[in-house]
Order: C-alpha cells, then structure tokens, then sequence
C-alpha cells in the first residue's frame, strides 16, 4: 500500500470529545456521590448508579483514540512519528503537578494522622496500586491514574509493535485485537482466585482491549481521512451517521450489565470470573459506542451540541473535577454528619458545584501553566539543537501526543 501525500498540514482539532470528558466525569462524580449515600442499593436507580463505573471505560477508549493518533497519523502520510521524550514529558505534566497537589492535601487534612513515608512515597509515584493496602481519602479514585500512567508508559512500545514502519492499518487493527484474549485471560485468573481480586483488577491488563479498542479506532479514522482504508471501514463513518442510535445501543449495553449477569448489584459484592468477564465486555461495547459518533462521521446535531462552549469548557477542566469532587464529598461528609441515608440530589448539585470551583482552580492555577511552560521549554531545546545542527525530530510535523490533529485538505475538513 503506497503512502498519501498530505496536501494541506493545516490541523483540526475533533472538538466533540472535548465535550465527552465532562460527560464521563460527571459519571464518575454521581458514581460516588450515590455510593455514599447509599443510592446505589435503590430498587429502581441503584443498579444504574452502580454501573456508572461504565465512565472508567469510556475514558480508557477516549484515551487509547487521542493518544495513538499522532502516531497513526504520522505513520500514514510519512511524517515524523511524535518523540518519545515528547510524549512522555507532554503526559506527565498533564497530571502528575495537579495530582500531587491533591495527594498532598489528602494525606495532610483528610486523614487521621500523617501516612508513614512509605505510604507517601508509593503515592506520589503512582504505584499506590501495587501493592495491597486501604483506600485512603481523597486519593482513592486515583487507581484510574494508575493505569494510565502505565499506558503513557507503553504507548510508544505498542506503536511500534502495531504500526512498524510501513502503514498497513489492517495490520495494525489486527494486532490490537490480540489485547482483547489479554484482558480475558486477566479477568480469568481473576475469577479463579490465582490473582488477587481486590489488586489486580486494577492493573491495565483488565484495561488492555478498552486502550486497543480506542487505537483501533484510531487507526481507523486516520486510514478513512487519509483514503487508505478498506471499503468496509467506511462503515464507521456510515453508521455514525446515526448518532443517537449509536447512544441508543450504549445504553442498551448499560441497561444489560445493571442484570445479575454483570455481576452483584447494589455497588457491594464480588463478581466470579464470567461475571467480570460479561461487565467489561458489555462496558468496553457501550464506550465504543458512545465515541464513535462523535469520533466519525459528517456534522450531526449530536457534535453540534457537543461543540457547545459551555460543553467544551466542563471537559475543558474536567481532569481537575475527577481528582477534586472526592474531596468535595468527604468534606461534606466532615460538615453534614455520615451521607448514608442522606438524600443523593442535594449532594450531586453540592459536589458538582464544589468540584467544578476546584477543577477551574486546579486548571488555571496548576495544570494550563506548567502545560505552558512545558511546552515553551521544550520547544526551546528543540531551537537549541536545531541551532546547533542536530536534526529536528519534529520539524514538519504538527501532531502532538494527546492532541486530536488531522492533516487533509480543507474541504475535508468540513466535512467533520
């Protein structure tokens, strides 16, 4: 298969999954809100608040998308892949300072007393996870961060392994497909008590066909624009046409897990190996489905409605709302007295309101400026070392990791 030639390097941000991230951090929040107040053992809304952890899914499929773009792209029209270097630097700064500032705060205010350095160390490095241990205030959603920590580490590996130097994106969407019996045999070994059920379910192997899933979509959207797709493909594009059946199917996913045979009801309870097994494939359909909509296809009413400005800013800030609400929540619980039993409205608008105040703090304060300054002192090495010859390994290239970019002629563009 012969390379594209790109004819326009202009770049196009895919606006709509900025609106997403807000959605799936609004999951996230009403998951624990509900949690704690018990709401998640109502008869009616308790099994769909318990399987909001949908949410955790649906991020690892965004993220898999965003991240391995660049490199698909690149791979595609013969341009430079993204440095590693790059990458690795660009991720870190994107969560590790406002998660720090978080874990800092949790382990001084929201407990008894000061965790031993131990504690501290396994924090602040991530790997709080690895080990067993109890969740501490504050910094217990941070699993998630986790597992994509080891995500941003392995990208480049995979990128690699898939893609390799020659663009053959069956090839690649082939290989992806070997992550999904990974995260069986996981979950399998899970089920049968040779891994430890409380651990390692929340290591990236349980994980591994949500972040494949989301490359495969990738590569595909990048083969669709850039013409080097198999006819069948433009399925994706055709389908989405559809959106709200697309979101329709998404929920009737959901709808099937929130039965016994995703598993016990009610946020308590331990699912066997097949359970597990069923929730994450009904949960891995459902995230697919709700990206890809927004992900593919010609305008809709559905992107024009994600590509709101108030949409746009909630996911905007979103990262800050998914480390903050938690604190939110534990602060109410220190004024009100125990939530349980306590009404879940009142407490959902509360936590929402605290969380969007510290989420906006956390990104105008910490996370855009060090993104900034990040970007501005990277760029001025790169002027450095092309001043003292030394190639560019970006020169040309407009991707960056975690960007959403495309390079095609304009007239295409409108079509998104």
């Amino acid at each position: 298969m012969s390379l594209p030639t790109p004819t326009d390097r202009r770049s196009s941000r895919i606006t709509a999954l900025d609106s997403l991230r807000g959605f799936g951090a609004t999951g996230v929040l009403v998951s624990h809100v509900t949690f704690a107040t018990g709401a998640v053992g109502d008869p009616t809304w308790g099994p769909w608040f318990s399987r909001l952890e949908v949410c955790v899914h649906f991020f690892f499929v965004l993220s898999g998308f965003v991240l391995f773009r660049p490199f698909a792209q690149a791979n595609a029209t013969g341009a430079p892949r993204p440095g590693i270097r790059r990458h690795l630097w660009r991720r870190s700064l994107r969560i590790v300072p406002a998660y720090w500032v978080l874990a800092v705060i949790s382990l001084t205010l929201l407990v008894d007393e000061i965790p031993p350095w131990t504690t501290w160390l396994s924090h602040l490095t991530l790997t709080q996870f690895y080990s067993s241990g109890r969740l501490l205030p504050g910094v217990g959603p941070a699993w998630t961060l986790t597992v994509e920590i080891a995500f941003y580490a392995l990208l480049p590996l995979v990128a690699l392994v898939t893609l390799f130097r020659t663009w053959r994106p069956r090839r690649t969407v082939l290989l992806l497909s070997l992550s999904v019996p990974v995260t069986l045999a996981w979950i399998s070994m899970v089920g049968v008590g040779w891994l430890n059920v409380y651990m390692h379910p929340l290591w990236i192997p349980t994980y591994a066909a949500c972040f494949a899933a989301g490359m495969a979509l990738a590569t595909a959207h990048v083969a669709l624009r850039t013409g080097t797709a198999p006819r069948r493909w433009h399925l994706l594009d055709e389908v989405s046409r559809a959106p709200w059946a697309c979101w329709t199917v998404a929920g009737g996913l959901v709808a099937i897990s929130t039965t016994p045979i995703a598993g016990p009801l009610g946020g308590l309870g331990i699912p066997n190996g097949w359970e597990m097994a069923t929730k994450n494939v009904l949960y891995l359909g459902a995230a697919v489905a709700f990206v890809l909509p927004a992900a593919f296809g010609p305008p809709t009413t559905l992107k024009r409605m994600l590509d709101h400005p108030v949409l746009r800013w909630v996911g905007t800030v979103s990262f800050g709302l998914f480390l903050w609400h938690v604190v939110v929540i534990d602060v109410a619980a220190y004024v009100y007295g125990p939530l349980l039993g306590k009404d879940s409205l009142p407490l959902v608008l509360v936590t929402m309101a605290g969380g969007i105040v510290l989420a906006t703090i956390s990104y105008y304060a910490i996370e855009r400026p060090l993104q900034d300054w990040g970007r501005n002192l990277w760029s001025g090495r790169r002027r450095t070392d092309a001043g003292a010859g030394r190639p560019d390994p970006q020169k040309g290239n407009g991707q960056y990791p975690g960007e959403l970019r495309d390079s095609r002629p304009v007239t295409v563009l409108s079509g998104q």
